[in-house]
Order: structure tokens, then sequence, then C-alpha cells
């Protein structure tokens, strides 16, 4: 049975975990639906190969950042040099098949379209807590197909609720409400570390300043971790570098001819 459709039970965890985390009951509840939305989209079969990255990924997969990250960062693995139009098809069909078996609603539908290289997704759910009018009240996931997601690893995607009952040794409750850690394929810290610095150049060459803290925080505490493999780093970022270059008028940091240094 799944922890929402026990309504009394879901509300006491919520409120509970938030507690124990010193957070808002809004972002726990929020980020238990971020889990199930990924979980449900993990377990599709498909001809295509899903890639969860981004911030957000930072902190339920590798437990780099405390910030409450809202946003689902998708991509797809190529195939080919390029994502093909029925590999975008297929991912834009897997997230609305995941919204509808979870009984969830796309705000924006006719904004979204499987031909473009992103799209934003707004997807809401069952909210029973109300936010600080900071957040929005639904689910951001978005997808970008233009660059190859690599290195990849799979690891265990977990949520608050679940590290709030394991650290309670509540793992009877883990098990009838379905909240076990899953496995999913991630884009690498090592990559994502590289991503973001490559986006502090780019808003500061675009004179976009108020987009700079979330990244450089990320970047502070992937530093912190102890979690970069330096060697892997060193190893990628040249194809990293040319993968960008391949579409400089969206990467002003990373025109046509630069080089790493």
């Amino acid at each position: 049975m799944l922890l929402h459709k026990d309504k009394d039970v879901f509300r006491e965890l919520v409120i509970a975990t938030a507690s124990d985390l010193g957070l808002e009951n809004f972002q726990v509840e929020k980020d238990y639906y971020v889990s199930l939305f990924l979980k449900e989209l993990a377990k599709r079969e498909s001809n295509i190969t899903i890639v969860f990255k981004g911030g957000t990924s930072l902190s339920k997969c590798y437990s780099i950042i405390d910030r409450f990250s809202e946003d689902i960062d998708l991509t797809v693995q190529f195939k080919n040099a390029k994502v093909t139009p029925s590999e975008r098809k297929q991912l834009k069909n897997s997230i609305l098949e995941v919204i509808k078996v979870l009984n969830m609603s796309l705000h924006n539908e006719e904004e979204v379209r499987s031909g473009r290289d992103h799209n934003e997704y707004h997807i809401g759910f069952d909210n029973i807590f109300d936010g600080d009018g900071a957040m929005v009240p639904h689910i951001i996931v978005e997808t970008i197909v233009v660059y190859r997601p690599y290195p990849c690893v799979s690891l265990d995607v977990s949520n608050y609720v679940t590290k709030y009952l394991t650290k309670a040794n509540e793992n009877q409750l883990i098990i009838k409400y379905e909240l076990e850690p899953f496995k999913m394929l991630i884009q690498s810290v090592e990559r994502t570390f590289i991503d973001k610095l490559f986006a502090i150049c780019d808003y500061h060459l675009e004179g976009k300043y108020n987009r700079y803290s979330r990244h450089i925080y990320d970047i502070h505490m992937i530093w912190s971790s102890g979690k970069l493999n330096m060697e892997l780093m060193a190893a990628i970022v040249t194809d990293v570098t040319k993968d960008r270059q391949r579409y400089g008028n969206r990467n002003l940091s990373c025109q046509p001819g630069a080089e790493p240094h």
C-alpha cells in the first residue's frame, strides 16, 4: 500500500519527519511525491534509458546537499549522435504514463512538445499541506535531450520519510508502505560538478546573477564532500567541453575553439 493512500498515517509521518529534520511539512510532502514519481518512472519498461541528473540527485542519491531541491532533471542515454524523434516521444509518453498511473495531473500540457530539446512539465498532486508561497505547489520535471549524459551510475534513490523511519528503526513501516529506496541510473557527481561550473560562467556572461546561489552552494558542497574522483573529472572534462561547444549559442562560456585549463 502506498503511504499517501493512508492519509492519516501519511500526515502523521510527514509532520514527524519535518520536525526531526528541521524542514517544513510541505517540503517533506513534496519530496515524497518526487520520489514516488521517480520510482514509478524507473519501473517502466521502455526502449529508452532515462537518466536522473542535476541538483536534486545530489540530495536524493548522494546525500551531499541539505537544501531542498524540488525540480527533477531528466534526460536519456543516446544510442546515436543525437536523440531520435522516436526516443523523444518515448520520453514524453513515459512521463505522461506515470502521471496517469499515480493520478497526478499535468498543468501545462499545451506547452509540452516531444520535438523540443527542452521541456518543463508542471505536475500536480494531492497536496494536504500548504506551502510558504516561495515554492510552487506542483512538481517540476525538466527534460533536456541535447547533451549526452555520462558517466552514469546505478544508485539508490530515497526520500525524507524513509530516512526518518530508518533512523527510528521502523523498517516494518518502510515495507508496509513501499518506501524502500530504489535503483535508478544517475549522472555521476563529477559530471554534475562540471556542468554547474559551466552554468555559473554562462549566467555571469548573460548577466543572470540571481541564478548563481544554488550552483555555488552545490559546487561548494560537492567539493567538500570528498566524493569527487579527480581522475575521472580530468578524463571527461574535454569531452564535456566539446559537447557544449556544439551548442555555443547556448553556452557563452564554452565557445568553439576554447579549451579547458
